[in-house]
């Protein structure tokens, strides 16, 4: 948890009325950049470098030893700040050293054993320091928070997902990975991009101009003219082809006109170039007198994965196999460690009871809708709606916000008239019941 995060952690401890009563509210503590969290955090009677200073020392867990004095604290806070910075965390080893030198300072002539109990001091400091550069140098920095998250326990998806993708590794893998509606595929994928230095999410559709969205089309510019711009397959080959880590991500892909996937068919196939190296390449709408440019992308540079529904729709065979699919059954367990997931994002008190009772009711609203007594099944995007929006930070609050507010998306109607349907009424009575006893 970064100290942005810490900072909201602590402003959805306060409820909707105390936070309209300094004139905010939490969609915009939750958009709001570092500046105007600790503006809020201090109108709210808290100490912003305390919240964030704490949240450093609970994370890092790391204790120097107090004999050396300030020095040490000092070497420390360089690289917790760096653990804790936006982006790619880096260490200046410089500077490092230059603090570690003055802990030799002295004003008087040292002795020989006054030394030495320096130097075992700073041994275990020196040692945590070096293997932290040398993260930070290698692609396992950029693991770093995916694999907090398959650590957890409480990402099943990406535990599926992780082990094919390793941001600066050549992948000919590509997976496909299926599950019910709203299951937190994408939320999973996200977490895996942040491990790669460019991270493109195209949302597939059957409209006609889909492969203008992947590959680009002519606009007109506002002075006159027209430009080129890149589709999103163009941009991430673009970022791959400059030595980019790059992740391109293809949300709902059986949602691709067999046009389009026809198309997409040779680019899936990597070619051999001159060497033999087999590489992605793509043919796009820029061009330099009148001849379109091909870009061309090492495999450990572009990474590619699939997300979809299973459906009405079978894509031909030869789409099929150039993924890997990974179909994920529904389970009250894994949709309890999801919910749990969501509730940590949005540090809501007692996540267990939470997601027990979420996955409960969510299952039951499954079973409702294949008997047709519900429109639709209750799904994870209501969690996080109901930890937005949620009157405080609790399970309890979330739990009722959801049963209050979200959940009439479920019901069926009478097509005739439009009048609810009471049965389907009833059914979504018994899911806030469920609800209810968080």
């Amino acid at each position: 948890m970064n100290n942005n995060d810490k900072l909201k952690a602590y402003i959805r401890t306060f409820n909707n009325d105390q936070l309209a009563g300094i004139g905010t509210n939490r969609t915009e503590v939750n958009s709001a950049g570092r500046t105007r969290l600790e503006e809020i955090t201090k109108a709210l009677g808290g100490d912003p470098e305390q919240i964030t200073g704490s949240a450093v020392a609970n994370r890092v867990n790391i204790n120097p030893p107090a004999s050396n004095g300030n020095s040490l604290q000092d070497a420390f806070k360089v690289f917790q700040d760096a653990l804790t910075s936006q982006g790619q965390p880096t260490i200046d080893e410089d500077q490092i050293m230059d603090i570690v030198k003055d802990a030799f300072k002295t004003d008087v002539q040292p002795t020989i054993d006054d030394l030495t109990d320096k130097v075992d001091a700073l041994s275990p400091l020196a040692d945590t320091l070096k293997d932290i550069a040398d993260a930070m140098k290698t692609t396992a920095g950029n693991r770093l928070p995916l694999a907090t998250s398959v650590a957890s326990g409480k990402n099943p998806l990406l535990e599926v997902i992780a082990p094919y993708y390793i941001a600066g590794d050549a992948n000919p893998t590509k997976v496909c990975i299926s599950a019910p509606p709203s299951y937190g595929k994408s939320y999973s994928i996200a977490l895996l991009g942040q491990s790669y230095d460019t991270f493109i999410t195209h949302g597939c559709s059957d409209d006609m101009d889909e492969w203008s969205d992947l590959l680009g089309e002519c606009k007109p510019k506002a002075e006159g003219g027209f430009i080129i711009t890149d589709g999103k397959l163009a941009q991430a080959m673009r970022s791959a082809s400059e030595g980019k880590n790059t992740l391109f991500f293809m949300d709902e892909v059986f949602r691709l006109s067999p046009k389009v996937m026809e198309k997409m068919l040779d680019f899936l196939a990597p070619q051999a170039d001159a060497s033999g190296v087999k590489k992605y390449k793509l043919t796009t709408k820029q061009n330099a007198n009148g001849v379109l440019e091909v870009l061309e992308a090492d495999m450990d540079k572009l990474h590619i994965v699939c997300a979809t529904n299973l459906c009405e729709v079978v894509p031909p065979e030869a789409f099929r196999s150039r993924f890997l699919f990974k179909h994920i059954r529904f389970d009250v367990a894994m949709i309890k460690h999801i919910a749990e997931s969501v509730a940590d994002k949005y540090s809501i008190t007692d996540a267990d009871k939470l997601g027990t009772a979420f996955a409960t009711a969510m299952a039951k609203s499954r079973e409702m809708h294949s008997t047709g007594q519900l429109l639709s099944p209750l799904d994870v995007r209501h969690l996080e709606a109901g930890c937005i929006h949620a009157n405080d930070a609790t399970a309890e609050g979330v739990a009722k916000w959801v049963a209050d507010e979200a959940l009439d998306s479920l019901l069926m109607w009478n097509s005739d008239n439009g009048d609810i349907i009471e049965d389907s009424v009833n059914g979504v009575k018994e899911i806030q019941s469920i609800l209810a006893g968080v």
